[in-house]
């Protein structure tokens, strides 16, 4: 073939595109769509788009402006990397066929309204500690989340955070979140439908029951060692009768959940939002979210034992490790040998980083060091 001839492909509507950082055209009939590195604001070509059903995005991409995705009501596979900072208004509003929801734990340090709204395909949702304040409207019309669970570190949850979603069942909220509103509900059957709410802050947030408790009939969760002040703000909007403390296997003396003999306190648990959703046992050995030295995920039993600490960066464990006369020694911050707890700390070693070997104890070969931390 010499030449191809103007307008050859004129009037071909694409399922599958892959586009690079100079795309200027919208394909309404796409269904799979691949942006290649270099652009850094994704724009709103796909609004109201029905065809499409997956979209990947570069680590080039650090916005993605208002109205993105929004009315692509059959986009169910959204692959957008960390990259993103800027998230726009009602970016993803109305996406039903979404099962899980994107960029949540990942780098966006600005949010707009309405986000998610109308993501319907939704049942289960974590709302990471990262977003500090959860905007007007962000998950409003959310009508099928039934469990939903507030981690540490949301300190502010706008009045229509939640509004119309009135089939939530749990709901966990962190102790950080003391500034909350009282619109989430606002029809007549308000709250009818939440079974358990699982409250982590030590003194009653003003609000607390207008803005999540209004004709509730579950039970409400309080921290134990603050149950009269709990029981005392209930008791004002005559849901008394509803409230207990923590339940009582997460008690226990000091307060803790026996996990292979170490004991995790419930406190420790409540920072995950874990306490209302599965048993003690099972809740010490659920994943944190963050990796070891070596890259293995961290359960939140190995997360108390090495003391570092999901939400205060300054609180978190550092070792250090000196050599005197070809010895290493072990130092740390901050004190965990507390309390009568003491823990056993041991210094292994590699020749290299290379080589798939076990770290083992230290000899005078070893040039790489890391700590290991036992209870005894």
């Amino acid at each position: 073939m010499a030449s191809v001839g103007s307008s050859a492909f004129y009037n071909c509507a694409p399922k599958d595109l892959t586009e690079g950082a100079m795309w200027t055209m919208t394909y309404s009939s796409v269904t799979n769509f691949t942006l290649l590195p270099g652009l850094a604001t994704f724009g709103n070509k796909f609004k109201n788009s029905t065809a499409l059903e997956k979209v990947s995005l570069p680590d080039s991409v650090t916005k993605i402006e208002a109205e993105a995705f929004s009315g692509c009501t059959n986009l169910s596979v959204v692959a957008i990397p960390d990259s993103v900072e800027i998230v726009g208004n009602s970016a993803f509003y109305n996406c039903k066929s979404l099962s899980a929801l994107p960029l949540l734990g990942g780098s966006v340090t600005s949010w707009g309204s309405s986000v998610f709204r109308y993501c319907t395909g939704v049942a289960k949702l974590s709302v990471p500690g990262n977003m500090k304040a959860i905007p007007g409207y962000m998950f409003a019309n959310c009508s099928n989340l039934v469990d939903v669970v507030v981690e540490e570190g949301v300190e502010m949850i706008a009045q229509t955070a939640f509004l119309y979603d009135d089939l939530i069942h749990r709901l966990s909220l962190p102790s950080t979140a003391i500034n909350l509103s009282y619109a989430n509900y606002t029809k007549t059957d308000y709250a009818k439908n939440l079974e358990t709410a699982t409250f982590h802050q030590l003194h009653p947030p003003k609000n607390v029951a207008k803005a999540f408790l209004r004709n509730f009939t579950g039970v409400a969760y309080y921290p134990p060692d603050y149950a009269d002040e709990w029981e005392d703000a209930l008791k004002g909007d005559g849901l008394a009768e509803y409230g207990k403390p923590w339940p009582e296997a997460l008690e226990s003396e000091p307060g803790a959940v026996d996990v292979n003999g170490i004991g995790i306190p419930y406190g420790w648990l409540a920072k995950y939002g874990l306490i209302s959703h599965v048993s003690p046992s099972v809740a010490a050995r659920t994943g944190t979210g963050k990796v070891d030295a070596h890259g293995k995920p961290m359960e939140v039993w190995q997360d108390y034992v090495t003391g570092t600490d999901p939400t205060d960066a300054t609180s978190q464990f550092t070792a250090m490790i000196s050599i005197t006369n070809g010895v290493p020694y072990v130092s740390w911050s901050p004190n965990l040998n507390t309390n009568g707890v003491v823990r056993k700390y041991t210094v292994l070693g590699r020749k290299n980083l290379t080589d798939d070997v076990e770290w083992a104890p230290t000899n005078s070969t070893h040039r790489f060091f890391t700590v290991r931390v036992d209870m005894p």
